[in-house]
């Protein structure tokens, strides 16, 4: 990239899928210069003051340097399609009047069942447990209201609000249904919204594979070679703290903490069972209430794409590309070396977990 050209790096940050951990690669970068971190919220006037001031760049105009976390209040006022539709056609105006500027759309997504454990126990299993009449007493109750997680947090990040927050009878939740119907126009029409999102994005992580989405993201802003992010930056999700948000120790009536000084594999296996003690239901649980999410997640990278990408493989979506990844870690030693598969719960999206997959290292970051 030349010197003077600047950067518009906006990562979209869906609750569960290493949002906050790629929010110390953002700081990390402005600490390192390259740009100005922007996060984690952004309210209509201040959007709409600075996507104005970018349409009127000219090609001499100082360049400004910008990494946003769009994570909250991105669908009060202005709903975030919307703004997703503000940046693609101010990509094409830099395009047509020749303004020195280079835009990085990214997001991560993640196999559905490791999502939905990930944020039930996150937040919801506590509410359950509190008031079980209002919110439910199982897995399977929340996540019969709460369709398509993922895929309808991307396309209206207030219901992440509405996941977490509302009881299972409640006019959001009525609404959220209607908009993923089984059966009629709306599930197809919703489906393909979601997919079409996905494709404005020129990276599309996987929560899984946290570590090479970062350092993909940052290749392609050629900062990969100045400053590559520390192994603290992009280790911060697989970091658990011992017990819950409000670090209490884990007893019966909180058994979705971790217990404090025991190994994080015993907890994650322990809460795990605690949650799904039949895996394959839970597997059937995605294949009827989350078929987008599934579809969103396939790991084959039908709906990822990279343009201009950096490493050999015109893909973006890399749990197994070794094309891809190999030439990261040889680069980067923190990580593994090429050849070394990690294990992934894509491939399992779908279908009953084996006894190794539920004691696997893939739940060990984002859990």
């Amino acid at each position: 990239m030349h010197a003077a050209s600047g950067v518009l790096l906006v990562d979209r940050h869906i609750e569960k899928n290493g949002g906050t951990s790629f929010r110390s690669v953002l700081t990390q970068a402005e600490r390192a210069g390259h740009c100005m971190y922007w996060g984690f919220s952004q309210n209509s006037a201040a959007w709409n003051s600075t996507v104005h001031a970018l349409l009127r760049l000219s090609p001499e105009a100082p360049p400004p340097r910008l990494c946003i976390e769009a994570h909250s209040y991105i669908d009060y006022g202005i709903p975030w399609r919307r703004r997703l539709r503000q940046l693609v056609a101010l990509r094409r105006v830099w395009r047509e009047r020749s303004v020195p500027m280079k835009m990085l759309l990214t997001v991560r997504f993640r196999s559905p069942l490791d999502y939905y454990l990930s944020f039930f126990t996150w937040i919801v299993a506590a509410r359950q447990a509190r008031d079980g009449r209002r919110f439910g007493h199982n897995f399977s109750q929340w996540v019969a209201v709460s369709p398509n997680l993922q895929a309808e947090i991307l396309l209206y990040s207030r219901s992440a609000n509405t996941a977490a927050y509302c009881p299972l009878v409640h006019e959001e939740r009525t609404a959220w249904a209607a908009r993923w119907r089984g059966g009629d126009h709306n599930a197809t029409a919703r489906a393909a919204a979601a997919w079409r999102s996905l494709r404005s994005y020129d990276v599309v992580g996987t929560t899984e594979r946290f570590d090479e989405s970062a350092l993909l993201v940052l290749r392609r802003l050629g900062w990969g070679e100045e400053a590559p992010p520390t192994s603290v930056a992009l280790s911060a999700a697989a970091t658990v703290q011992p017990g819950c948000m409000r670090a209490e120790p884990a007893t019966e009536s909180n058994w979705w903490c971790y217990l404090r000084g025991a190994s994080r594999r015993d907890e994650r296996r322990r809460i795990l069972r605690r949650v799904c003690p039949d895996m394959g239901e839970c597997a059937a649980l995605m294949r009827r209430y989350a078929p987008a999410d599934a579809g969103c997640s396939d790991y084959e990278g039908k709906w990822a794409h990279a343009a201009e990408q950096n490493f050999s493989s015109p893909r973006a979506c890399f749990v197994a590309d070794q094309a891809v990844m190999g030439p990261v870690w040889r680069q980067h030693g923190q990580l593994e070396p090429a050849g070394t598969p990690r294990k992934s719960n894509l491939k399992h999206a779908g279908r009953a977990y084996s006894s190794d997959a539920l004691s696997g290292s893939h739940f060990a970051d984002f859990f």
